[in-house]
C-alpha cells in the first residue's frame, strides 16, 4: 500500500512538474529506479524519458532525441501562414457569399440549376469548389514549412503567390474564356502547391 500512495504522488509530481517546465520529470537516481521498476512491471504505463528540450541522460539517444528519436525542438510561430489562412478565408467567405445569392435568387435548392458556362451561378459555384480543391493542401504545407524552417523568404513567397492566385481565378472565371487572369491563377495556384510539396519533403527528410 506504501508503494502505490508513494506512486501516486510521484505521478502527481510528475504531472505538475511537466506541466509548469514543459519537459519530463527526471528526478533523483532513486526515483527513477522506482520509476523503471514500476513500468517493467506494467503497473504504470511508461518509463522516465529524456527531456525534450535535448537534456541526454544515460540510455538515450543522442542530443534532442529520445532513445534515438528525433523530436521536434525547432518549432516556429506561423505567422506568415496565419496572415495568409485570415485573408484566404475572407476570400472563401465571398465567394460562398456569392454562391448562396445566386441559389436564392434563381430558387436552386442544390446545385447549380445547368452547367452552362454563361450562366452566373454555376460559375460562382466552381469558384468556390475550385478554391476548396487547391487551398487547403497548399496552405497546410506552407504552414507546416513555417512551423519547422519559420518565416523565411519561400514561406512568404509561396503564401503571397497563393493569396493573388485565388483572387486572379475567381475573376478570371467571369472573364471570357481564354484570358490571362484564370490561366494565370490556376498555374499560380498549381506551382505554389508543387514547390510547397517538394520544399515540404526536403525539410522532413533533412
Amino acid at each position: 500500500m506504501f508503494f502505490f500512495e508513494k506512486n501516486k504522488k510521484l505521478l502527481r509530481l510528475r504531472r505538475h512538474h511537466q506541466a509548469c517546465c514543459g519537459a519530463p520529470w527526471r528526478g533523483t537516481q532513486q526515483t527513477k529506479v522506482f520509476w523503471f521498476f514500476f513500468s517493467k512491471k506494467n503497473i504504470l504505463p511508461f518509463r522516465l524519458t529524456p527531456s525534450v528540450r535535448g537534456v541526454s541522460t544515460p540510455g538515450a539517444g543522442p542530443r534532442g532525441s529520445i532513445r534515438g528519436k528525433r523530436t521536434m525542438t525547432d518549432l516556429h510561430a506561423p505567422t506568415v501562414t496565419t496572415l495568409a489562412a485570415g485573408v484566404l478565408g475572407l476570400i472563401f467567405a465571398v465567394l460562398s457569399g456569392q454562391v448562396v445569392a445566386g441559389r436564392l435568387s434563381g430558387k436552386v435548392m442544390i446545385g447549380a440549376g445547368s452547367e452552362d458556362t454563361t450562366n452566373p451561378l454555376f460559375i460562382a459555384v466552381r469558384s468556390q469548389a475550385n478554391f476548396a480543391e487547391y487551398v487547403p493542401l497548399a496552405l497546410l504545407l506552407i504552414g507546416l514549412i513555417e512551423l519547422r524552417t519559420g518565416a523565411t523568404l519561400l514561406v512568404e513567397g509561396l503564401a503571397g503567390a497563393l493569396v493573388i492566385a485565388r483572387i486572379l481565378h475567381p475573376i478570371g472565371l467571369r472573364l471570357p474564356a481564354p484570358n490571362p487572369f484564370r490561366a494565370g491563377g490556376f498555374i499560380l495556384t498549381v506551382t505554389v502547391l508543387a514547390v510547397a510539396s517538394i520544399r515540404a519533403l526536403l525539410v522532413a527528410l533533412g
